[in-house]
């Protein structure tokens, strides 16, 4: 699943709940494993394709506020566009709009990403007389892609909440995945990772999270 181009969005949020439920389980192992999963999940996460592969939360709450502001200006009483607030048809592994013609097998994954790039020119130069349905789909697929992006990055504030506790641990393979865990958030701008480093994190966990990013910065 991490490694398939198709990114299925849904099921990867189901394995992300219940990675985190397993950070509570009795089992060292399990949990260890947990961290673990979590942490590819990150390294795989689909939110790339737009703005980056950073998930600094303030930043996906500032272009979803954007956003809304957009589609709210689009919205009248008398000439409200068609079809504005519609939900879209998803599912795990596909994406179908209305502008997709119906049994393209070849509208997948990388389909999605040429129409949630298409849209962004759409937000600064198009208004309510020269947007066309096409358009407006794609503006409905970029909210539905911040939305999700934003859920994700949630369910990772809780797990960072969690994994914090577990640097306590007596098993040292666990104390050293869960300090990979804060390196891989860290890295990928979760705000989170820095609260929990600044509060908790002993003199020798933040040296070993700021050697390992740095070695992590290497690589990239």
């Amino acid at each position: 699943m991490c490694s398939s181009a198709v990114k299925f969005h849904d099921l990867r949020q189901s394995v992300t709940n219940l990675a985190l439920r397993s950070l509570q389980d009795r089992s060292s192992n399990v949990r260890r494993y947990a961290i673990k999963l979590l942490s590819k999940l990150v390294e795989t996460h689909p939110f790339i394709f737009l703005h980056g592969g950073q998930l600094r939360q303030s930043e996906w709450l500032s272009r979803l506020e954007a956003l809304n502001v957009y589609l709210g200006g689009l919205r009248g009483p008398s000439n409200s566009p068609p079809g504005l607030g519609e939900d879209l048809d998803v599912d795990e592994n596909r994406i179908s709009l209305s502008v997709a013609k119906s049994g393209d097998d070849d509208f997948t994954h990388l389909a999605l990403i040429a129409n949630l790039k298409s849209c962004q020119s759409t937000l600064q130069e198009s208004d309510l007389k020269t947007l066309s349905p096409e358009e407006l789909k794609r503006l409905q697929l970029t909210k539905r892609y911040y939305t999700e992006a934003l859920t994700f990055i949630s369910s990772l504030h809780l797990g960072c909440d969690s994994v914090i506790h577990l640097l306590n641990s007596k098993n040292k393979s666990e104390v050293i995945e869960a300090m990979d865990f804060f390196v891989v958030m860290d890295a990928y701008g979760l705000e989170k990772s820095k609260v929990c480093s600044n509060s908790n994190f002993n003199d020798d966990v933040a040296r070993y999270t700021e050697n390992a990013s740095f070695n992590l910065d290497e690589r990239k």
